[in-house]
């Protein structure tokens, strides 16, 4: 069985573009994607996927939240932060906040893909 992945992102085109490049891996599984902080809690906290992709603002609302309840609750699930907002103040508050990565939406796609693909098909667990 693959690695089960959720993206929490308030942009269609970035969610139809994020799965259109990792539905093909046979080494990911999406479980979801949703614009809501709030349902993103409540899937994680049910269906606990390994990788989450998280916006850093999602409807207005931080993503950060998402975050502090994944470390708080010490869900064993990747969080790879997929933002603009990727200046170094807003990458050391991710770090601190326990992203595992932060990746820059408008030079970083690649980068992204390429960081997920790599954790999938490890079967040494992280």
């Amino acid at each position: 069985m693959g690695k089960k992945y959720f993206i929490v992102d308030d942009s269609d085109m970035i969610v139809e573009s994020l799965r259109r490049i990792l539905d093909k891996e046979e080494t990911l599984i999406c479980i979801g994607h949703t614009d809501s902080i709030e349902t993103a809690v409540k899937t994680v906290d049910t269906l606990i996927p390994d990788i989450v992709i998280l916006d850093y603002q999602v409807n207005g609302k931080s993503g950060l939240e998402l975050l502090h309840h994944i470390r708080n609750q010490m869900l064993p699930i990747r969080v790879f932060i997929f933002t603009c907002y990727a200046q170094t103040e807003y990458r050391a508050l991710c770090a601190w906040a326990g992203a595992d990565q932060l990746f820059d939406k408008l030079s970083e796609f690649d980068r992204l893909i390429q960081h997920i693909r790599s954790f999938a098909s490890n079967p040494i667990p992280q």
